[in-house]
């Protein structure tokens, strides 16, 4: 099982590895300002019929098919175009 995380903030700088935030200031990490862009995240994602914690992270197992993978990936594209059009979510 993998669990992916995601994080909508300020890119302090590159990683080296693709493990690792784009940021060390845990301030910024869980930043609370950014819950209603997560939770909305959710919404439109779960109206795609992907289920996720919130928007916050997506749990990824050996049970899902390449099929459910290219469908999550769909979801999430439109989703974020969809949040882009009402003004959710800032396209920087």
């Amino acid at each position: 099982r993998s669990i992916v995380h995601l994080y909508f903030g300020p890119i302090d700088y590159e990683p080296s590895d693709d493990t690792l935030p784009p940021t060390k200031d845990i301030q910024k990490i869980m930043n609370p300002a950014m819950m209603p862009i997560r939770i909305r995240l959710g919404l439109h994602l779960l109206q795609r019929g992907i289920a996720t914690m919130s928007g916050r992270f997506f749990i990824l197992s050996a049970a899902h098919t390449e099929q459910d993978i290219d469908q999550t990936i769909q979801a999430f594209g439109d989703s974020l175009d969809a949040m882009i059009a009402e003004g959710s979510l800032s396209k920087a």
